[in-house]
């Protein structure tokens, strides 16, 4: 067994007893990696400061537990641990919130990372309101509760929807919107402010229903119409660029060009999508030809 310190077998023990409630003598002073003379005079504090700690003979055997209320609502760390903690806090939004953890990770343990390296990780800035609104969108999922949502530029009522995804990545959420009572993308930077609607009943998405959103969607966009089928070519320079809009579209090679198939609700928006490439597409679905079509002309006309 290797040789420790009173303190740091002490700290070892309580991690012990966090992870596992009963631990056989035996196995405890293996897991903590001490002497057994060493692992009782520390088990022998514990249970002078705290009588919760029970000690229970079974010849050959002693076992030592703890209620499941001890350390309620507290959670520990190992060093490892922490550090991977540490560094998704990184990766998540800055606002106060992740400061206020980062910084009790940090009082545990060396600097992760300097100045430097951490600026390097750039992510979406959350101001105060934001993580509020944030994180009344959340208990919404897990409460499954109505939530009435102000979006800028919108001069009517509040919104009241039920939140079933939250796309951070994209500042995006799904919802189902009561008024139409479909599944709908909204933008989380658009929001001003978010309640809760008491008047209204949670409308639960099964997880098929929203993998069917997903994969009719055209660059978080859903028109609500059912889904057609389109058919383009697509130069190999910007087929991965689209493709990384359209995850679900089927795709195959075809000598210098990728040709790409989509079932997508509302044809707008992926004609708007391919507009924009100008003649690095070539579009085989007629309906959606004479739309990119008109979108060009009309492009023309405003700027010609």
């Amino acid at each position: 067994m290797g040789r420790r310190g009173d303190k740091e077998t002490i700290s070892l023990v309580l991690l012990a007893f966090l992870e596992q409630r009963t631990w056989q003598q035996s196995e405890l002073a293996k897991h903590v990696g001490v002497s057994r003379r060493a692992l009782v005079r520390a088990l022998k504090y514990l249970k002078l400061k705290n009588d919760d700690l029970e000690r229970e003979p079974d010849h050959p055997h002693v076992y030592w537990s703890v209620p499941s209320s001890w350390f309620a609502g507290a959670i520990a760390f190992k060093d490892r641990d922490l550090a991977d903690l540490a560094r998704l806090l990184h990766r998540t939004p800055r606002g106060a919130m992740r400061e206020r953890l980062l910084r009790l990770s940090s009082a545990s343990t060396p600097p992760l990372q300097n100045t430097s390296s951490v600026e390097a990780i750039l992510t979406q800035p959350l101001s105060a309101e934001a993580e509020t609104q944030l994180s009344r969108l959340e208990d919404s999922i897990v409460g499954s509760f109505v939530v009435r949502v102000q979006f800028t530029g919108s001069s009517g009522d509040p919104a009241s929807l039920s939140v079933h995804s939250i796309l951070l990545d994209r500042q995006r959420l799904i919802a189902t919107c009561h008024r139409e009572n479909r599944l709908k993308w909204y933008r989380l930077n658009g929001i001003l402010s978010v309640g809760v609607d008491s008047r209204e009943r949670y409308r639960p998405a099964t997880e098929a229903q929203l993998g069917q959103f997903l994969r009719h969607s055209v660059d978080d966009h859903h028109s609500g119409e059912p889904p057609t089928r389109s058919v383009f070519r697509a130069r190999r320079s910007v087929a991965e660029w689209l493709q990384d809009r359209l995850p679900f579209a089927e795709a195959s090679v075809n000598g210098d060009a990728v040709v790409l198939t989509a079932h997508t609700s509302g044809l707008t928006a992926l004609a708007q999508l391919l507009v924009s490439l100008g003649n690095a597409v070539t579009i085989e679905t007629p309906e959606l030809r004479l739309l990119v079509a008109q979108l060009a002309r009309a492009a023309l006309d405003a700027n010609g």
